[in-house]
């Protein structure tokens, strides 16, 4: 019945429609459509009381709190009426029946304001934080504060003749409480005295409050607005006593129930009602409120005519809880474009969507040339069209029209396709027709795409597919500059898409690249300018208030060519800020901002001084999801610009452009382990919580994939946010994600201490400085923790002191039993000394022996190195592959675990660096392992990619060292580079290993895989990233083990040489020969080492391009 009473009400009544409303339902995640209360907490999340739980929002992501029978810390009730955020980020959450209750963030239960509370027939009707930071609750018993230390609710004695709900609370600006009260009344309350003023506004029967009536919002200009459930709104100023009405007895009001009353931060007042929608008071003045209410076959207006509740967030965003309809948000930063099209009533739509061309008309009224509805004369006030098409004969030759202009004597020429340029009267009569089949007003094609005038009152008619024409004022004389005739034109191409008159009286025409037209030579002259490439496949030109000429490319590129001849060209490709691949229409403002249509939206390019950045606009601001038509623009004298595209066209003002400035605070809002929530390990059960800013959390060992979710808590476009984030102590900088993502993620962190920090910006690019962080703990395995080492070595200084008593004790024993026995072994005492004797030789012996095992283990560590040094190839043989390269080679034993190797299959040269499990002899071995499987699977796999070549060196290894069965931990890092034979490209691949270039005194960083070769993960299968890099003349590459970085010296010899101080001496030897450069990087290190150990071998290659 309420349905169908609803749409009654829809068909029957009228009302205001110009707002549009965004919807956010059960289908994006809401757990009901009806929205009882919504607050906005402290961090700037979103909740929202449903019939069907507690919804908190993001901007993302939903997450509900439902009651559970079995949980008494659960939420009290699946209906949430009262919502109110506190002091210190409180949330309190209310049921009608059950009580108020605080949120715990952390824990996450529900904890009851006052447990002293049982009466079951009391009814609690609302909450309110007022200024000095008292709770107020409102009930069917009356007025009471909570007091926080005794954690209890203190009732009010407002002294009155009989009891009385107080359903609605609101302060002044002199912090005087004003009530809602059930008889009719309100109630001015003095918070410091406790006293009370009753003001009766209305002397009907007194109906008391059932359900969510009565409501009460008082507004700066000294008004109480009151909404009651029965009687309508009435408006009271407080220093008259005057009191106005709304209601349906008046016909003011739809409905007599008012469930929600807001006032905006522009002061503006908004109701909402039961079935009669909502009600707008403009904050200035007296008239008529704007009523709004769903309509018919409408997206754009409400969703339900029930507002349950009302709230303003940042920035100027109404959110509007209905019943039914879910949330409904009037969000006038979103919309920033409106799309006009084929769709509407009679004569007030395009009649062909594709809009072509445009240009001024009479009265303001605007010229818009269509892609087969000819020309629409359309007018920006009444929003009616009127259409000129060959059917309705006010089209004389196209219903294409691919341009419109208008002449100095306002005479209206249209080009088209395939129909030539007709020329029409100001007063809309065909005066002539250009055609090619036209004897006597011959042109060189039907198809005119652009057209200007220059200072002599010409016109130039620009063709698709032949050059262009020069038409004489009187329109007698065409002079023909055709591409078809060599030499005639110095066109480049056949086609002219654009043309142009600058300030100085030059013709420009876009023939694929740049042209003007010289009269001393009488033909066009391709533009060029010394030292810069200036791009080509143009779409638009632009001359600017200044002169400055634009162009627009397709090639993800715009310039300026200014107008001031002593300035050089300026270049604005799209890795300077705006989005796209290439720019279709170009466009000043009048104040000197260049607006573009792009290939994925509208982007302007503001001027501050000479400081100047670039913001973007897409379908999420309105821009319409078609494709942009080249040159389809216009400014007109109110300064409105223009952009056709196939789904429509866009008219805006630049100063109507609302942009949102508003600094978003960044919620942690959720982390994963393996892509799986923490709540799905039970080690992490007591860990989850809302949300993680300034958490600590700690992370085992195992835990190989972190994911940490993250959201930018500005809700104008959450897809559109985007997020910059840092992990301390493995970032080196910053990251930024593109528009829409929010997650980060981390994977093999080591055991350590780490600050995750991470900020946002909101959808018109406006960063928030703050950053929101998370503390992250990477426990060791308990192998490596202190107290194992600590209790190993207890037992080691254990076992050791026990064995030195013991020893001694025997000794004593043994002393003892000698003494007692001496007089009796005398004799025996020569055949001890001759066995002691013996014993000599015998060590003696077997020292020798020693010696001689000593011997053959040197001989065969030398053997080693001989063989080692063997299988690396010498200069000659780098130099044979590589024009230039040098080695530095410092093993840190007689053999090294590291080696370098090299190799040619056809026209490419392979060249690997290698750092095995160890050093020396264990290393060593290692080498020859290695060594050999490149070369194998060099010869079974010459076309191997760097990646493929480097994992199948993996798998080899692996099953070399018979992973599975022995448990062998040995494995290898490579750093691996593929150069062809004209060393124009290069292929990488590292395992654990990168490659560093230098070029253009930068070092470019290629990371290998974080993964090494071999070892006891099971990654027999793992595929290792390719990195194909174009090589410039000059690089510097490098590729090198870790020994360099990991050698511990300095000063105090006490730290590591690390990589940055690595790179920043690499940068500072860029200019040596490169010989010179192998020999600095040798001082550096010996210098560095002051005399500590060399930790681990040392390998370093260099080589660099022709």
């Amino acid at each position: 019945m309420r349905i169908l009473f609803l749409t009654l009400l829809i068909c029957k009544i009228g009302f205001s429609q110009n707002l549009i409303f965004d919807k956010i339902g059960k289908k994006d995640g809401l757990p009901d459509n009806n929205i009882f209360s919504i607050v906005q907490d402290g961090y700037g999340h979103l909740w929202f009381g449903t019939s069907n739980g507690l919804a908190l929002y993001n901007g993302y992501t939903f997450r509900t709190w439902r009651h559970m029978q079995e949980d008494t810390n659960s939420l009290p009730h699946n209906e949430v009426d009262i919502l109110l955020a506190g002091s210190k980020n409180e949330l309190f959450v209310g049921n009608i029946s059950k009580g108020i209750f605080r949120f715990n963030y952390h824990k996450e239960i529900f904890e009851p304001l006052d447990k002293t509370q049982k009466d079951p027939e009391k009814k609690w009707l609302c909450a309110f934080y007022s200024r000095s930071r008292k709770i107020f609750i409102g009930s069917s018993e009356g007025l009471e504060i909570y007091d926080e230390q005794q954690k209890l609710l203190r009732k009010i004695n407002l002294r009155l003749d009989k009891k009385c709900f107080i359903s609605s609370i609101d302060e002044d600006d002199k912090g005087i409480m004003w009530l809602y009260a059930s008889n009719n009344s309100i109630l001015k309350f003095n918070q410091e005295t406790e006293t009370v003023e009753t003001i009766r506004f209305f002397n009907g029967p007194d109906k008391g409050i059932l359900t969510r009536g009565g409501r009460l919002k008082y507004d700066s200009n000294g008004f109480i607005w009151i909404g009651t459930e029965f009687y309508g709104l009435f408006r009271y100023d407080v220093s008259s006593g005057k009191i106005d009405r709304f209601s349906t007895e008046n016909g003011k009001f739809k409905s007599n129930i008012v469930l929600s009353i807001l006032k905006d931060k522009k002061g503006r007042v908004w109701v909402g009602t039961d079935i009669g929608g909502i009600y707008k008071f403009s904050a200035s003045s007296d008239a008529t409120p704007s009523c709004y209410l769903p309509a018919l076959n409408s997206e754009e207006a409400l969703s339900s005519s029930t507002i349950y509740s009302l709230y303003e967030i940042e920035p100027e965003l109404l959110l509007i809880g209905t019943f039914a309809g879910g949330l409904n948000v009037l969000n006038d930063y979103r919309h920033k474009f409106v799309t006009y099209n084929d769709k509407g009533l009679q004569n007030q739509h395009l009649n062909n969507k594709s809009a072509l061309s445009f240009n001024s008309a009479e009265n303001g009224k605007i010229w818009i040339g269509t892609d087969g509805g000819g020309l629409n004369l359309f007018d920006p006030v009444t929003k009616k069209y009127e259409y000129f098409t060959k059917e309705n004969k006010k089209m004389p030759h196209s219903n294409v029209a691919k341009s419109i202009f208008v002449d100095s004597k306002k005479r209206i020429w249209v080009g088209s396709y395939a129909g030539g340029v007709a020329v029409l009267s100001p007063n809309l009569k065909v005066l002539k027709v250009f055609s090619n089949e036209n004897m006597n007003d011959n042109i060189g094609s039907d198809h005119a795409w652009k057209m200007t005038e220059d200072l002599d009152g010409n016109v130039w008619v620009g063709l698709l597919n032949n050059g262009a024409e020069r038409i004489s004022p009187d329109l007698s004389k065409i002079i023909h500059y055709h591409y078809d005739v060599p030499g005639n034109s110095g066109l480049k191409s056949a086609a002219i898409l654009v043309m142009v008159t600058d300030k100085k009286g030059r013709v420009w025409a876009i023939s694929e690249s740049l042209h003007y037209f010289d009269p001393q030579k009488d033909k066009f002259v391709e533009y060029h300018y010394p030292g810069i490439e200036l791009p080509s496949n143009l779409k638009d030109l632009c001359v600017d208030g200044k002169g400055d000429l634009w162009a627009a490319s397709s090639d993800a590129s715009m310039f300026k060519i200014p107008f001031k001849e002593a300035e050089s060209p300026a270049l604005y490709p799209a890795s300077k800020g705006w989005f796209g691949n290439e720019v279709l229409c170009i466009q000043d403002d009048n104040d000197g901002n260049i607006w573009m249509a792009t290939d994925v939206g509208i982007s302007v390019l503001r001027f501050t001084g000479d400081a100047y950045r670039f913001l973007n606009f897409d379908i999420h601001d309105g821009v319409q999801t078609g494709q942009f038509n080249a040159s389809s623009k216009l400014k007109d004298a109110e300064g409105y610009i223009y952009f056709g595209g196939s789904e429509g066209f866009h008219r805006f003002h630049p100063k109507d452009i609302k942009l949102n400035y508003h600094l978003p605070n960044v919620s942690i809002s959720d982390i994963r382990i393996f892509n799986q929530p923490l709540s799905s390990f039970p080690k992490y059960h007591k860990t989850e919580s809302v949300f993680w800013n300034d958490s600590t959390i700690h992370f085992q060992y195992m835990d190989k994939m972190i994911s940490i979710e993250f959201a930018g808590l500005d809700f104008v476009l959450p897809e559109k946010n985007r997020f910059a984030y840092i992990l301390e102590g493995f970032d080196s900088d910053w990251n930024y994600t593109r528009s829409g993502a929010h997650l980060a993620t981390y994977t093999n962190l080591d055991p350590g201490n780490y600050t995750f920090r991470v900020r946002a910006s909101n959808n018109d690019g406006q960063w928030n400085n703050e950053s929101s962080q998370l503390h992250i703990v990477v426990l060791p395995p308990w192998w490596a923790t202190w107290w194992f080492r600590a209790l190993i070595i207890l037992s080691l200084i254990g076992a050791l002191v026990g064995f030195y008593f013991w020893r001694t004790k025997s000794i004593r024993q043994r002393n003892l039993e000698l003494k007692t026995e001496v007089d009796q072994q005398t004799n025996e005492l020569r055949q001890i000394n001759e066995e002691l004797q013996q014993t000599s030789e015998e060590v003696s012996r077997q020292n020798n022996e020693i010696s001689r095992l000593f011997e053959e283990l040197t001989e065969s560590i030398q053997a080693a190195q001989v063989i080692q040094n063997a299988i690396l190839p010498g200069k000659d043989i780098l130099k044979k592959y590589f024009h230039s390269i040098d080695v530095l080679y410092k093993p840190k034993d007689v053999v090294s675990g590291d080696f370098y190797w090299c190799a040619q299959s056809g026209n490419r040269f392979f060249l690997a660096v290698v750092d095995c499990t160890g050093h020396g002899v264990a290393g060593a071995f290692m080498t020859f392992i290695a060594y050999e499987t490149l070369n194998q699977i060099l010869r079974e796999n010459p076309k191997a990619t760097a990646g493929e070549f480097v994992s199948i060196l993996n798998k080899e290894i692996i099953f070399s060292m018979n992973h599975y069965q022995a448990g062998i931990n040995a494995g290898m890092d490579v750093a691996l580079c593929i150069l062809d034979k004209d060393y124009n490209s290069l292929e990488f691949a590292g395992a654990n290993d990168p490659l560093y270039i230098i070029r253009n005194d930068e070092i470019l960083i290629f990371k290998g895989d974080r993964q090494g070769i071999g070892g006891k993960q099971k990654t027999e299968n793992y595929k290792f990233e390719t990195f194909n890099i174009p090589l410039q003349k000059g690089d510097q590459a490098y590729i090198f083990s870790d020994g360099y970085a990991d050698q511990m010296g300095g000063v105090n010899r006490n730290e590591k040489f690390m990589y940055p101080r690595f790179r920043q001496e690499l940068l500072s030897t860029r200019h040596l020969p490169i010989e010179k450069r192998i020999s600095k990087l040798e001082e550096t290190f010996d210098i560095w080492r002051n005399g500590y150990e060399q930790l681990d071998d040392v390998l370093v290659i260099n080589f660099e391009v022709s």
